[in-house]
């Protein structure tokens, strides 16, 4: 598998018996799966907007969870962002990944975020080569 070569986990979305079929690195449990309870995996890592989900997470086993959103962003629908100072508060002992609204002009900014990685979507979608640079 080309994840392995790279060095990269591969996780699967949702789905307990796929992941187990291919033997993926672990299970990624989106903020609005609260079904999923007794699946053992290596690691699981669950997504979150709020207190409430990030307790859920816990209670499903997550050891990282991705919350989103830190900065603002311009979804119409959307609304709302923690910002930096409040991701921090809620980042307390929570092994939480900040995403949303990370974009080329405020990446000096996530050094004052108290996390290890950060997840980025919009950016590679608008500029696909980035990835060649991550890896």
């Amino acid at each position: 598998m080309k994840c392995k070569s790279k060095g990269v986990n591969f996780y699967v979305a949702n789905d307990v018996h796929y992941a187990t079929k291919v033997r993926s690195d672990g299970l990624y449990i989106s903020s609005y799966n609260a079904s999923i309870t007794t699946a053992t995996f290596k690691e699981k890592i669950g997504s979150a907007h709020n207190i409430r989900e990030i307790m859920q997470k816990k209670k499903q086993g997550c050891k990282r969870i991705v919350f989103s959103r830190l900065f603002k962003t311009d979804y119409k629908i959307k609304k709302g962002y923690s910002g930096i100072h409040r991701f921090n508060l809620l980042n307390f002992n929570q092994n939480l990944i900040p995403l949303g609204g990370i974009r080329n002009k405020n990446l000096l900014k996530l050094q004052l975020v108290n996390s290890d990685s950060f997840v980025i979507m919009s950016e590679v979608k608008k500029k696909p080569a980035i990835i060649s640079r991550l890896f």
